[in-house]
């Protein structure tokens, strides 16, 4: 029985669908004016979408390059409308994500930073130790979270770097709350979010303090 019960939560789990972030932004979105100018910009943002995909919420969290360029990120990924997420049980879900959103010429001036613009994580954790003696190691898992805004079900993410951490991951996150979603009219809702993960190793330069962490070591 036991063994039946880890099967049906192993299934569950890997039924979770990821909405489509990249196909939040397309080459077409370029501003005119930003191109010709030869403009470069990144804004790391976090967007909402409803259950039809469709995008009802863009924050900028921060920016590098042309403040100008930026600044239109978030209008221009309002207007998408994108695969929606989907929870274990096959139905459509609201979700919630940060994205890094890059627009820049090679070569042009100020397009190197922005190039080298990498996401940063949701949330750190540390551990005892990393596989292959790495100080920092970065995963993503896509997960299910309640209304009470506890994680449910837990996977890896496509954008997980290293999956031999999605389980310390999950483990991790799930006793965490994380920030309920709500309706329009205020309830909390359950969702699907993506949580891009960096593990650092306790002591080390890297280690910044955060979230609760997993005590035992990754394998």
């Amino acid at each position: 029985m036991p063994t039946t019960s880890v099967l049906f939560l192993l299934s569950a789990a890997a039924a979770l669908i990821e909405p489509d972030v990249d196909a939040l932004i397309r080459l077409s979105d370029y501003p005119m004016r930003a191109l010709e100018s030869s403009q470069s910009a990144a804004a790391h943002i976090e967007v909402e979408i409803g259950a039809n995909g469709r995008v009802t919420e863009c924050r900028m969290l921060s920016s590098i390059g042309n403040e100008s360029l930026a600044a239109k990120v978030c209008p221009i990924v309002a207007r998408r409308k994108i695969k929606p997420a989907g929870m274990a049980d096959g139905t459509e879900s609201p979700a919630r994500f940060t994205t890094l959103i890059r627009f820049f010429i090679p070569d042009a001036k100020g397009a190197t930073e922005v190039a080298r613009a990498v996401q940063p994580p949701d949330v750190e954790l540390t551990a005892n130790r990393l596989p292959g003696s790495e100080k920092m190691l970065d995963t993503a898992v896509v997960m299910a979270v309640g209304a009470d805004g506890f994680p449910t079900d837990c996977k890896a993410s496509r954008y997980a770097k290293d999956v031999r951490l999605v389980d310390v991951a999950c483990a991790g996150l799930k006793a965490m709350k994380l920030n309920q979603m709500t309706e329009t009219a205020g309830s909390p809702i359950p969702f699907v979010t993506i949580q891009r993960v960096r593990f650092v190793v306790k002591g080390s330069p890297a280690a910044i303090t955060g979230p609760p962490a997993p005590s035992p070591p990754v394998p």
